[in-house]
């Protein structure tokens, strides 16, 4: 439970847990719920052909949501011809400037509540706009430390 006393929803923990373990999910979107007392599932997808700028394109303009991605791409073996595909579940953390001011109070204060349900994760992203959380710095970040 957050500081706020805002929850996350066992679901989801079971979606995120499909995405991780099963790969029956693409990407998931969690929002507040109304009552703004609990995060929960927006929506999730299951499209493989999606890339990462269309799931992008598809968030809120001026709402903040938490969101998990199967990042795959394809990344060079220490600077070899050698070209391998890698995934990383990848936790964006969206929260445009935009926002209501109440609603990114909301959100920073849940953070680590989203953070400590969703194990595994293995790269986070935030972004206030789309420059912070635009393909090339998602890739930058998710081949930092990257083992063969």
């Amino acid at each position: 439970m957050s500081i706020t006393g805002i929850t996350v929803d066992p679901e989801c923990i079971h979606f995120y847990n499909d995405l991780k373990l099963c790969h029956n999910h693409k990407y998931i979107v969690f929002a507040f719920n109304k009552e703004k007392t609990k995060i929960v599932v927006e929506r999730s997808g299951d499209d493989e052909d999606m890339t990462y700028d269309e799931f992008i394109d598809s968030l809120p303009k001026n709402e903040c949501r938490y969101a998990i991605f199967n990042f795959v791409f394809d990344h060079s073996y220490m600077g070899t011809n050698i070209i391998a595909q890698c995934e990383r579940i990848l936790l964006l953390l969206w929260c445009p400037s935009t926002a209501k001011i109440r609603e990114k109070m909301l959100f920073a204060s849940s953070k680590r509540s989203i953070k400590k349900a969703l194990d595994g994760v293995q790269v986070e992203i935030q972004g206030t706009d789309y420059s912070e959380i635009d393909y090339d710095t998602v890739y930058e970040k998710a081949t930092r430390n990257l083992r063969f």
